[in-house]
């Protein structure tokens, strides 16, 4: 975790240092840093499945972290594509990412609340 904050630390000096004299270059460093620290995010979601394979039921864990991490995917992607969007001074662009990114996650959560809407109607019966 250390290294990923020093490597954010150094590509955002450069970034800075390059933005007033070359936008183009220092936006291509900013997304590549922003690439390299979330690929070195992927391989802790190996923690989060076991965490999720241990608290749930066998079966259940089968039919809700997928979704679920389908949707927490769409929505981390979409927030950098954001951030990424708003680096290169294109807000209005960023807003259209972030609410296509919200209806995504939620359109890939739509199983979870399919199980927990059967769960609830076994249980009133």
């Amino acid at each position: 975790m250390t290294a990923a904050v020093a490597a954010a630390l150094i590509v955002s000096a450069l970034v800075l240092m390059l933005r007033r004299s070359n936008p183009e270059i220092a936006l291509v460093l900013g997304a590549a840093g922003t690439a390299a620290l979330f690929l070195a995010a992927l391989p802790m979601l190996s923690e989060i499945t076991d965490f999720f394979e241990d608290i749930l039921p066998s079966g259940a864990a089968a039919e809700v972290f997928p979704p679920l991490l389908r949707a927490a995917g769409i929505a981390i992607l979409s927030r950098m594509g954001a951030e990424l969007c708003r680096d290169a001074a294109e807000g209005a662009m960023a807003v259209k990412l972030e609410l296509l990114g919200g209806v995504l996650a939620f359109t890939a959560a739509l199983p979870v609340f399919q199980l927990l809407a059967d769960l609830l109607g076994a249980m009133g019966t």
